[in-house]
């Protein structure tokens, strides 16, 4: 094949994936991801897979998040969808969307994924005195504004605070 093929793909792949970003919104994930990756010079898709058990959590309602019935039902559906062959069928909304993020998390866990910002080596004194600036720009952030569940400030700070942690709910 021609050597520049390659190239001319990955540009129009590249601008694809940009595009659908760009009109889906994304979420709370991102905007985390964005504002923690940052500061503390984390890769933009490692923080991400550090910090989507979290947010799939918060915007669920499960461990200990508040009750969120229509994102809860939506991750519930998608457990169903690819559920079939990976054993996570599941009765109820909240069991389908527990098994979902428990295959999140063993996903990460296979591909070497720090389970929190504190294994990822992340200086705990450092990251507390930002947290109040990290939070405010989590809110700030424009994907954070598309997520399917309201963030107000504590939900941020508790966020931050659990991904630091890894602690559920």
């Amino acid at each position: 094949g021609s050597g520049g093929q390659a190239p001319e793909q990955m540009m129009i792949a590249s601008t694809m994936a940009g595009l659908a970003f760009n009109n889906s919104g994304l979420g709370v994930c991102h905007g985390l991801a964005h504002s923690v990756g940052a500061l503390f010079h984390i890769p933009h898709g490692k923080a991400n897979s550090i910090i989507l058990p979290y947010a799939i959590a918060f915007n669920a309602g499960l461990e200990g998040y508040a009750p969120q019935p229509a994102a809860l039902a939506r991750y519930a559906l998608m457990c169903r969808r690819i559920g079939h062959g990976f054993g996570l069928a599941a009765e109820g909304d909240a069991e389908a969307a527990g098994r979902l993020l428990a295959a999140v998390r063993n996903l990460g866990a296979m591909f070497g994924i720090p389970a929190s910002l504190k294994e990822d080596g992340i200086p705990r004194e450092d990251y507390y005195e930002r947290m109040d600036r990290l939070a405010e720009q989590v809110l700030r952030d424009i994907t954070t504004q598309a997520n399917p569940v309201p963030v107000r400030k504590e939900d941020a700070l508790r966020l931050l605070a659990d991904i630091y942690e890894g602690r559920g709910g």
